[in-house]
């Protein structure tokens, strides 16, 4: 198992046990599976306090290509009839539910045991017993104030975007060819002057790109008005269920 791919997992599994140990949550079942080569997903269901037959689906997809995350919450609760069969059930309360979390992560992405993938298994479970905060950033949790160091790691031209977008641009897509990003700006057909980016909208851009760069399938597109992303200390953007 190369060495790079297994930092990846250490920080999945991580993440993914502070979202089992969130006091908020109550995590009862975890699935995992790959989506495509560079790309893990973590289901994770979140027992309802109420009603024991009703849980919250969060889906976690994890980059395994750079640090980021993106986080799935869907609105409407499932039964645990609808829990897929291969899910693995969780209690946190377990001396051993690390291990288990260890174990499935582990299994969802080798066919078998090897003396690496054993390794790695044991490392895991040694970094439980720390307190190691993972690498892994939610991509909607960027924010002005880290806008401009992400920027400069994803080579992100700020100048360009504020030199194209004028007053009648109403909105912008980002759609991924094959393995290059593409930006549309669709505009209206009138008189237009330039104009100041609010920093909302220049981080909704490089969500954008990092979506498409890290997430997307070939020819997906993500669509979004400019007049909705004013300056504000908040962006109108769904944030990480992370507290």
């Amino acid at each position: 198992m190369e060495r790079i791919f297994e930092n990846y997992l250490n920080d999945i599994y991580v993440d993914v046990l502070n979202f089992i140990e969130d006091t908020n949550l109550n995590i009862k079942f975890l699935h995992f599976y790959r989506k495509k080569p560079n790309l893990l997903v973590c289901e994770l269901f979140d027992e309802n306090q109420e009603n024991t037959n009703q849980f919250r689906h969060i889906c976690v997809t994890y980059s395994l290509s750079a640090m980021y995350q993106y986080l799935s919450v869907y609105k409407k609760p499932i039964s645990r009839e609808d829990i897929p069969l291969t899910a693995n059930e969780i209690d946190r309360n377990s001396d051993f539910y690390e291990s288990s979390v260890a174990m499935t992560l582990l299994c969802s992405v080798v066919d078998k045991l090897t003396g690496p993938a054993n390794e790695a298994l044991e490392y895991m479970l040694e970094i439980s017993n720390h307190s190691y905060m993972s690498s892994y950033m939610n991509i909607n949790d960027i924010s002005p104030i880290n806008f401009k160091r992400i920027a400069e790691i994803e080579d992100m031209d700020v100048k360009q975007f504020e030199k194209a977008i004028t007053t009648n641009t109403v909105a912008i897509e980002i759609c991924k060819e094959k393995t290059k990003i593409s930006v549309k700006l669709n505009k209206r057909m009138e008189e237009y002057s330039d104009c100041d980016l609010s920093d909302n909208l220049k981080v909704r851009i490089l969500i954008g790109i990092i979506r498409a760069k890290y997430f997307m399938e070939e020819n997906e597109t993500d669509k979004f008005d400019c007049i909705y992303y004013h300056q504000s200390n908040v962006m109108d953007f769904p944030n990480s269920i992370h507290l």
